[in-house]
């Protein structure tokens, strides 16, 4: 009996310095009787960018495609069927989140891709339904939705209330009003202070606002590419700490903007870096 619970344990902890040479892990102590041991658990890290890409007139079809820090392709995984129409993502924690734009709901994937479920159905404040659901992004427990073409643009959900509250659907917690030319909004990034609303009626900008209030906060310089090009088609929007990224359709780029710069001004702002999308990543809605 000795022999084998001595090979038992050589077993568990030549496993243990296997998967450490392979995997990112912590180690979690737990004791039994006096005796401690060491539980080995993966630790799940998403690529830096998700970008959404609607594929229903071409394929690989609704797929969400991945890239790290440096802008190099990393994995791309499928939605499932009911996600058939993806107009916006974002990443929390070990989790990857796609809004759809046909059934007003969120659906909620591992990193690697592993579907885990699907939100409540997205209402307004008084429990009316949206209009268009064009944009994702996520600060702690605040899920955000911006709505194209509606008396407001953004709407404000509890994530965790979402997927885990009674109920078929659920109501927005705040609804802000947009600033009179914000009326074309086609992506949406948040960071510790401000929301920020891509838009691309006339030029292509953000509109800043207060995260707790919804006040309008200001209006950034025109985007531009790298080289002081307009840009195409920008369809999403995301911010990293210190800057805003965009995900343009019409080109096929991401594009890098320094957060100070772009609200430092009127006028026109250049990139200060751009990757290009894969090939395949060709109808790009969101990041």
């Amino acid at each position: 009996m000795k022999k084998v619970l001595i090979l038992s344990l050589a077993l568990i902890l030549l496993l243990g310095v296997v998967a450490n040479g392979t995997f990112g892990l912590f180690s979690d102590a737990e004791t039994s009787t006096g005796n401690q041991f060491t539980a080995w658990v993966e630790e799940v890290i998403c690529p830096k960018f998700n970008v959404s890409d609607d594929g229903h007139c071409c394929c690989p079809r609704d797929r969400v495609f991945q890239y790290d820090a440096d802008g190099t392709f990393a994995d791309s995984f499928a939605l499932v069927d009911e996600n058939g129409r993806p107009s916006g993502v974002a990443t929390s924690g070990d989790y990857v989140y796609v809004l759809d734009w046909a059934d007003k709901q969120v659906y909620k994937y591992t990193c690697s891709g592993n579907y885990v479920g699907v939100s409540k159905v997205l209402k307004k404040e008084g429990g009316s339904g949206l209009g268009n659901p064009d944009g994702l992004a996520i600060y702690g427990d605040e899920m955000w939705v911006v709505v194209w073409g509606h008396n407001f643009i953004m709407y404000r959900y509890s994530l965790n209330d979402a997927f885990f509250g009674p109920g078929d659907s659920i109501s927005a917690t705040l609804q802000v009003p947009p600033h009179p030319n914000n009326d074309n909004p086609t992506g949406l990034a948040v960071d510790s202070n401000y929301l920020y609303v891509l838009d691309d009626k006339w030029d292509e900008l953000f509109y800043r606002y207060d995260r707790n209030t919804g006040a309008q906060a200001g209006v950034s310089g025109v985007l531009k590419d790298v080289g002081g090009n307009s840009l195409q088609y920008p369809v999403g929007a995301m911010s990293d700490g210190t800057s805003l990224w965009v995900v343009d359709r019409g080109t096929n780029k991401m594009y890098e903007y320094n957060k100070d710069a772009l609200f430092a001004g009127s006028g026109t702002i250049n990139a200060i870096d751009e990757f290009a999308l894969h090939g395949n990543n060709s109808n790009a809605t969101g990041v």
